[in-house]
């Protein structure tokens, strides 16, 4: 978690929010506190995308927001890949089915997914693998390479891929791909 002040430093209306904040540069929480459902959030200075949607919204201003009372609000910074798996108690219960990496298109971005055998200290000596997601704007291209000396079980071993594609009606357009080595997917659809 860190303060929206860490990523907009030259924003005052983010001096000393203590109701929203980041989950690293590119996804922000703003629950709800009021019994209504019902609050307003800043959108910082950029474009954002409400989760799980492909509606843009433009920041540096406020929007009220009305949710069920279990939701919270999410938005997520253009330029954002968010990787999705189940919820479980702890790595060892992972399934093994489709990762699903979610695409916020807006700028190029990029995610690196590392596993290890979940054991032993040895991800310290460089018992690693690591996938790497680039999402190229320019080129609308999804693209992972797979690299490291960990050769041990994928906990996921296919792909769903989601790109939330404002020119579409922000309808997502998911595909699927394989971990295994590298690959990329095109999304033809231009704004």
């Amino acid at each position: 978690m860190r303060p929206l002040l860490m990523e907009f430093p030259g924003d005052p209306q983010v001096a000393n929010p203590s109701s929203q904040w980041l989950m690293g540069r590119g996804l922000m929480a703003a629950p709800i506190l009021a019994p209504n459902g019902q609050r307003s959030v800043y959108l910082p200075d950029d474009v954002w995308y409400p989760f799980g949607s492909g509606a843009r919204l433009q920041g540096g201003r406020t929007i009220d927001v009305a949710v069920k009372l279990d939701e919270i609000p999410v938005y997520l910074r253009a330029g954002t890949i968010l990787p999705l798996g189940p919820v479980v108690q702890n790595t060892d219960r992972l399934p093994g089915g489709p990762l699903e990496v979610q695409v916020y298109p807006g700028r190029n971005a990029t995610f690196t997914l590392v596993e290890d055998d979940g054991e032993t200290m040895d991800y310290l000596k460089g018992a690693v693998r690591r996938t790497t997601f680039t999402w190229d704007e320019r080129a609308r291209r999804l693209s992972w390479k797979t690299d490291g000396a960990f050769k041990g079980a994928r906990q996921f071993h296919d792909l769903k891929i989601v790109v939330f594609d404002p020119a579409a009606g922000g309808e997502p357009k998911p595909v699927t791909g394989s971990m295994d080595g590298g690959g990329s997917v095109v999304v033809s659809v231009p704004y």
